[in-house]
């Protein structure tokens, strides 16, 4: 948000609240930026009528704001409470409120400073016993003292001390015309020298920097798995190229307010907040309605700022555009033969595909080149896949994924797809160059194109399809079940005609004989991806189950590029140290298939 001026001190007034027990005022608080109140954690404490190891949040404290209105009371919430008088720390008296009803009108934010000037001459405002309209007490700030509050003394004959109903007011520097701290304590040992104490204003800063954290984490915590990508994307939107983005909302919260606004006029949280109102990354009328409520009370102007962010969004949006994946499908016919039909497409980007006429789609001149001449053999296979890689290349495709489209009888002989060595040009010492660390790779079941066998499945395909793409990274695992230990096929396909069921996961190997009626179930039940590994013999200190699910931990979107970092990762391991080495990964888009699934692609001779 952009810099302020110092608020008048006649303004200031109308930020100054009253707190009740009851219908007695027992103490004061402040509104700071956010619309939050902040008063003394004992304040809390005798309004409320706490016991020491009660916990205060999320119950309600009834203000007033009495230069505004004396006979409004609002009701709020604790929001935090922080009470810690021990020998071997300093000194915690503070707490925030939140207000749960409109403020009144004219209400303004106090400004705090976060640095003061000793022998500067301050005033309060409290409500002690017998003025609860309020009285005002003047001194002088004297000292700071070890336990990290301020000493502040009238050292006048005449005039009021610091009493009982001040505490929680915020103290106004005469000189720098700003609040610079909050009254927190008085001297009962010596109550004629008229001293009392206060909170400086550096920590109630920090305590503005927490508000702010916690009040859009109680907004947002309810939707983050729902709006996770949204989150995501609007963090990297606000802060420098290269930041790392954390996991936890109120780590990324945090961050944000450390990145400096820049040529902006509004701080990199308010940006983000900004953002996530957008339609485009948020379609929850009633969420929108509340962050923007949150940045009006902290004073920030709504449109100006939507109208600076949209941009931000827009621009991205034209920038993935450009940046999509790209697929290479290698497709092997369905034959009784050794050599089979093979035929092989490059869709640069999937938007613009129909895989009815198979507009989009370029043919790749490799199977029908010497030594494929549109046929292979599992032996061949390996070649033929550095073929039409390397063909694809020339045309600078973006993230590229590979789709083996196999027939069942060869998947099982072609698990290992992802180790088959790749050569880089110009680097014949690269070791044992993998396809899985070149590109995202995944198989594909021929039978499943079928003509009969999509007339028959083809519902269950893309229902199930369409499910995963709405999952958030919490639901997707759960949405895995897990065929481990599942001997008999029927049971198999049992699980996976339960509706909540759209994937597989295998931790624990089967028989050869096993694997092609697995295939078969995948198909019969519609279910699109299967994630198996090709050994469980790992190290003491893997559990692959586990480890299975760790992959899973993503959207759906994301899944081929977790498993191709998994893949690469692995390369650095020792064959049982990570599941990465045998990782098998079928993936079937059904909005991503040849044209004409019962024959090849037809490719021109050379």
């Amino acid at each position: 948000m952009a810099k302020e001026a110092p608020v008048p001190v006649t303004n200031i007034k109308t930020g100054i609240a009253r707190i009740y027990k009851g219908n007695t005022v027992i103490g004061a608080g402040f509104l700071v930026q956010g619309g939050y109140v902040l008063t003394c954690a004992h304040v809390v404490r005798d309004a409320l009528g706490l016991k020491p190891e009660d916990r205060p949040e999320g119950q309600q404290v009834k203000v007033n704001f009495p230069y505004l209105s004396m006979g409004q009371k609002l009701t709020t919430e604790v929001l935090y409470y922080r009470y810690d008088k021990t020998e071997a720390t300093l000194d915690e008296d503070i707490a925030a409120l939140r207000v749960l009803e409109p403020l009144p009108e004219g209400s303004q934010l106090v400004k705090i400073l976060g640095s003061y000037q000793l022998r500067n001459p301050y005033s309060v405002l409290g409500f002690p016993k017998g003025h609860p309209k309020g009285i005002a007490s003047h001194g002088e700030l004297l000292e700071e003292l070890p336990n990290g509050l301020i000493q502040m003394e009238d050292t006048k004959a005449q005039g009021l001390a610091i009493l009982p109903g001040f505490s929680g007011t915020p103290v106004w520097d005469e000189v720098e015309s700003a609040i610079v701290g909050m009254v927190v304590a008085r001297e009962q040992g010596q109550p004629e020298a008229k001293i009392g104490f206060m909170v400086p204003g550096r920590r109630l800063l920090t305590m503005c920097r927490e508000l702010e954290c916690l009040g859009l984490v109680a907004l947002l915590t309810d939707v983050a798995d729902e709006l996770a990508d949204a989150i995501k994307l609007a963090y990297r939107l606000c802060c420098p190229q290269g930041w790392p983005v954390p996991e936890d909302l109120r780590n990324k919260l945090q961050s944000l307010q450390d990145a400096k606004p820049g040529t902006s006029a509004f701080e990199a949280l308010d940006r983000f907040v900004g953002l996530l109102s957008l339609p485009d990354l948020n379609r929850n009328p009633s969420l929108v309605d509340h962050l923007q409520e949150w940045l009006q009370q902290r004073h920030v102007s709504v449109q100006p700022l939507l109208q600076e962010v949209q941009p931000l969004l827009t621009q991205h949006q034209a920038s993935q555009a450009t940046d999509a994946p790209s697929h290479l499908l290698i497709y092997v016919r369905n034959e009784s033969t050794e050599a089979r039909f093979v035929s092989a497409l490059f869709v640069q980007d999937e938007k613009h595909y129909r895989k009815i006429s198979g507009q989009g789609g370029e043919p790749v001149q490799a199977p029908g080149q010497d030594p494929f001449y549109e046929k292979v053999t599992p032996d061949t296979l390996p070649a033929l896949v550095q073929a039409c890689l390397s063909e694809v290349s020339d045309k600078s495709p973006q993230r590229l994924m590979l789709h083996l489209i196999l027939p069942m009888d060869w998947l099982t002989q072609a698990q290992s797809y992802d180790r088959w060595p790749l050569s880089a040009p110009l680097l014949d010492d690269l070791d044992d160059y993998r396809m899985g660390e070149h590109c995202c790779c995944m198989v594909r079941i021929t039978e499943r194109l079928n003509p009969e066998i999509i007339k028959r499945f083809r519902e269950p395909w893309e229902k199930k399809w369409k499910q995963l793409q709405n999952l958030t990274p919490k639901e997707i695992c759960k949405a895995f079940v897990s065929g481990d230990k599942v001997e008999d096929p029927k049971k198999l396909r049992g699980l996976l005609n339960q509706s909540s069921n759209l994937g597989l996961k295998l931790s624990t190997i089967h028989g050869d004989d096993w694997y092609p009626k697995l295939f078969s179930n995948l198909i019969a039940t519609g279910t699109p991806v299967a994630l198996w590994l090709r050994s469980d013999q790992f190290t003491s200190t893997i559990c692959p189950a586990t480890a299975l699910n760790e992959l899973l931990n993503c959207t759906i979107s994301e899944l081929p590029k977790v498993v191709k970092e998994a893949r690469a990762t692995a390369v650095a391991e020792d064959e049982d140290a990570h599941i990465g080495h045998h990782l098998s990964f079928l993936w079937e888009d059904p909005n991503l298939v040849p044209p004409s699934p019962q024959t090849s692609l037809t490719m021109p001779q050379p």
